[in-house]
């Protein structure tokens, strides 16, 4: 029996070929990574909006049950405003939509004065989450129509809210 000794060319051939396989295997799998994780990405972004969204409602269902008497909307150059007044003594609030310099975009934000303290304001609505096209309407003596849309800004992916809350229940 004779061995057959393989040429140096056909040797480079088959390394050549094989490499080529494993970089066509390597494209393949980095595209459907890609895929995946801009799939993964987006079910992130919806999870974050709903999150954002519920954390929404619970505070300011909360407050609007428990501790206000009476509502009074307005409007302003942004939209709808709302101010909450509670038992003597509680605290009040405003909610309201304004520009904030350092997230570069509309957010909600609430401000809280009591009779003997300063006012205070703070945002509730992450930096990432931009808010437009707040409206809210008072349906009927104790119940307002909240809605707004949050709007992810960096996918620009939007949700939706729109809640009808009770306020002077608690």
């Amino acid at each position: 029996r004779r061995c057959m000794k393989k040429s140096k060319g056909s040797f480079l051939f088959s390394g050549l070929l094989g490499l080529m396989v494993f970089l066509l295997l390597l494209t393949v799998a980095i595209e459907s990574s890609r895929a995946a994780l801009h799939a993964m990405d987006s079910l992130y972004t919806q999870w974050e909006l709903a999150r954002a969204a519920g954390d929404f409602r619970a505070r300011v269902e909360t407050y609007l049950r428990y501790s206000v008497d009476s509502v009074v909307v307005g409007e302003d150059r942004a939209g709808s405003q709302l101010l909450c007044y509670g038992h003597k003594g509680s605290v009040r609030r405003k909610y309201y939509l304004s520009y904030s310099p350092t997230a570069d975009c509309e957010l909600l934000f609430m401000d809280s004065w009591h009779f003997h303290a300063k006012k205070g304001t703070n945002p509730l609505t992450p930096p990432h989450l931009a808010v437009k096209q707040l409206e809210i309407r008072e349906l009927e003596p104790g119940k307002i129509l909240w809605s707004m849309v949050l709007v992810h800004r960096r996918t620009g992916k939007e949700k939706q809210i729109r809640e009808v809350f009770s306020y002077g229940t608690g």
